[in-house]
């Protein structure tokens, strides 16, 4: 049986340049998905925050589908924790 299994990542900063960096680091990797799986990407500003929303859905059973986010999240928050420590000219 299919389920559907969605997270949400959101990344904010005053720094919209760290913001936009994190962004376009991670986007090559987030065009090409596995099957059964979206992941949507954007950025908007609020309050002069930027704000950088990634949404990864999967469609599987539920463990692999559970498995695949749970691995996915990790992946991009590794990421990000590399890129917040390096220096945005």
């Amino acid at each position: 049986m299919s389920s559907r299994v969605e997270a949400v990542v959101k990344l904010s900063s005053s720094n919209c340049k760290l913001v936009e960096s994190i962004k376009k680091a991670l986007e090559p990797d987030n065009v090409k998905t596995p099957r059964n799986m979206s992941i949507n990407e954007y950025i908007k500003v609020e309050n002069l925050e930027c704000i950088y929303t990634i949404e990864v859905k999967i469609v599987d059973d539920v463990t692999n589908a559970l498995k695949r986010a749970r691995s996915t999240i990790e992946e991009i928050l590794s990421i990000v924790k590399l890129l917040s420590k390096t220096p945005v000219d």
